[in-house]
């Protein structure tokens, strides 16, 4: 039988001290996380670095009206992979659902669709940004309570 390579992740956390509080369904939030999570892992083919980062943030009616919120305080998650990173052709389809870049067999394409889909539930914004060959970066802000 035959495996494939081990790789390393390394997964590094800056975690701000005094996060604010913010009203989610914890089973939920742990699905995104954990869809977050397998992306960068499939990003990474050959191993690489994982960044977990969480911040208080004030964020303008500006910046939030896009995204059918209000301005306010929010709790930012940030998780940046060090993986191939992807084209903006692709960052503009990755919530919809059933879309896959990966072959088939190996994905449905509902994870980040269904990320999506809870983050705007909880009146949050997920926002992507990415190179290829750089990795990519998603941006979960969630209202703080």
């Amino acid at each position: 039988m035959f495996f494939p390579a081990r790789k390393e992740i390394k997964l590094q956390k800056k975690l701000q001290k005094d996060i604010w509080n913010v009203k989610v369904d914890k089973n939920q939030i742990e699905q995104v996380l954990i869809n977050l999570y397998v992306n960068a892992w499939h990003a990474m083919p050959k191993g690489g670095n994982l960044y977990l980062q969480t911040e208080n943030v004030g964020l303008n009616d500006d910046f939030c009206e896009p995204f059918k919120v209000s301005g306010g305080n929010y709790v930012n998650i940030s998780l940046t992979d060090t993986g191939t990173g992807m084209d903006q052709k692709i960052m503009r389809r990755i919530f919809e659902p059933f879309f896959t870049t990966k072959e088939a067999g190996k994905g449905t394409g509902l994870g980040l669709a269904l990320t999506y889909s809870i983050i705007t539930n909880h009146r949050g914004i997920i926002k992507v940004s990415s190179e290829e060959g750089n990795g990519s970066t998603f941006n979960i802000y969630l209202p703080s309570s």
